[in-house]
């Protein structure tokens, strides 16, 4: 009571002042939680002449104290903040609420962070931010809110990483206020200009933005598209700037875009091309989102399958592990699409644009260097650059040959064993087989490991000599994996047999599930 009877405002300024910077000192010593309800709460309140700077030291010194300080009253707290930007109260000068908006992201920002907490003053307090960021004219006053609203949005929307707590938000939290945000976004993209950090920050909060509002996202396409194809062309100045923030945008827009709006994005892809090299610093998520255009547009995808597969044999041909399994999981999901679309003759045209490219003679020639290696034992033995994980994924493009034909298996590797010198298809595949063979015990992947027991097994359909000699071989794996699929299964069915198709659709189902769902039920 003394401290609101002193009318020294910048005494009380200088005492606030030193209280917010010694927070991690005077923690365990001053009872902030009793400080705060008597004193700062009230303060805030106050329309005296001057009271300004003190709502704008108390702003301060709540987003000093709430990162270090535990279990305060924190809808307190947010109800401060809710007055301290409120426009109609005439001591809350532009100053008090800049100050208010930018400390806001400390106060949002803590571990203990809850939802259910800041829900009654969210679309308030939403609101007076974006309408603040739409007052104030500095660039970089803009970017500092727009922090904020980035930080608030991810917080409440339970993205926002935290130390042990799962935060269930209710996704139509933002939604209400998305068109509200993007109306202010847009035009400052224009006013911007070469401000590449501003820009940085809204298409930071674009991206959390498309991830709140999730399918509604698809009436904003013909806003953000444009934005992601000029920060992404390798034409583009601001390609250099934007490039990172840009395909985080792409990534949660394929994310969220329903079925019916799938022809929207189609026309980002030729972007990724460049982007599929050897040490480019874009290159993992490039592979992801290429993935995710397998999924979302599969024919699309096989149409440019020859412009697609030329990069990425070159990343097979020397790229890390992580890398080759992204390449060889994109051509394994290209040979799935082709079969389920259009059957063995559009496979049979896949796998031919495969040996052109010498995608498939790459294959051969990294099992053959381990096959070698396998043959010998001691210290002196010889030495493999083909891990096991990069080998079960080798093993799984032939798998998806020879399963859907096995006489396109034998032409396939017919083509592409002159890749290796003086060698007869026969004795290729001789030895492929025994490499398979000695390499499914190591395959630990349930679904892998029957798909390539299916493979083998499907080419006693030849009835060449290569394949009936192994049938001791067989008849060990099928009882293997039969083992490992019905093991700890309770309906004593093969674990990875699935219900009907339609029967798994989820309730708001993404295009890129949808397609994830249908080759999965498709896959043997």
């Amino acid at each position: 009571s003394e401290d609101l009877q002193n009318k020294d405002i910048l005494q009380k300024d200088s005492v606030y002042g030193a209280i917010g910077l010694a927070a991690s000192v005077l923690e365990e010593k001053l009872d902030f939680d009793l400080f705060l309800r008597n004193t700062l709460a009230q303060e805030s309140q106050t329309d005296q002449p001057g009271c300004g700077i003190l709502k704008r030291r108390i702003a301060i010194i709540l987003g000093q104290w709430l990162p270090v300080k535990d279990e305060l009253d924190r809808p307190l707290v947010y109800q401060i903040f809710q007055h301290l930007l409120d426009k109609n109260i005439p001591s809350n000068d532009l100053v008090v609420r800049i100050t208010a908006g930018k400390q806001l992201k400390n106060v949002i920002i803590p571990f203990d962070f809850r939802f259910e907490q800041f829900e009654p003053f969210a679309t308030t307090i939403l609101h007076r931010l974006v309408a603040l960021i739409e007052e104030v004219e500095l660039n970089e006053t803009k970017l500092a809110l727009l922090n904020t609203l980035l930080v608030l949005i991810q917080s409440v929307e339970g993205k926002l990483p935290k130390d042990d707590v799962h935060l269930e938000a209710d996704v139509d939290q933002i939604a209400p206020f998305a068109d509200q945000i993007i109306s202010v976004l847009a035009p400052l993209w224009e006013q911007a200009g070469a401000e590449f950090l501003l820009k940085q920050s809204i298409l930071g909060i674009l991206s959390s933005l498309i991830a709140a509002v999730r399918d509604e996202s698809r009436k904003y396409h013909a806003l953000l598209i444009p934005l992601i194809d000029n920060s992404v062309d390798v034409n583009s100045e601001t390609r250099v700037y934007m490039l990172e923030d840009a395909l985080d945008l792409w990534v949660n827009i394929l994310q969220q875009t329903p079925s019916t709006a799938v022809s929207g994005v189609v026309p980002l892809v030729p972007h990724l091309l460049p982007m599929l090299e050897v040490g480019s610093d874009t290159l993992r998520k490039a592979l992801e989102i290429t993935e995710t255009y397998v999924y979302l547009a599969p024919a699309q995808m096989l149409a440019s399958a020859s412009v697609v597969l030329a990069p990425l044999t070159t990343l097979l041909k020397g790229s890390k592990r992580e890398v080759t399994g992204l390449v060889l999981s994109i051509v394994e999901l290209l040979m799935q699409s082709a079969l389920h679309l259009g059957g063995s003759e559009a496979l049979t045209s896949f796998i031919s644009q495969l040996v052109e490219l010498n995608f498939l003679q790459t294959i051969l020639v990294g099992l053959r260097g381990a096959h070698e290696a396998h043959q010998t034992t001691g210290p002196n033995r010889a030495k493999t650059w083909l891990d096991v994980l990069v080998e079960t994924d080798y093993y799984s493009i032939l798998a998806r040959i020879a399963l859907a034909s096995p006489n396109l298996f034998i032409d396939a590797v017919k083509v592409a064993a002159p890749a290796l010198p003086n060698e007869r298809y026969e004795t290729t595949i001789s030895w492929i087989l025994s490499e398979w063979f000695r390499h499914l015990d190591n395959i630990s992947h349930p679904e892998k490991k029957k798909l390539s027991c299916l493979a083998v097994t499907a080419l006693l359909q030849t009835g060449q000599p290569w394949i009936t000699v192994r049938l001791q071989e067989l008849m060990t794996v099928w009882t293997e994996v039969v083992v490992e699929l019905y093991d700890n299964d309770e309906r004593k069915d093969d674990c990875l047999v699935y219900g009907d198709v339609e029967s798994m659709k989820g309730a708001n189902e993404t295009a890129e599930q949808e397609g994830q769902r249908k080759l999965m039920f498709a896959d043997p």
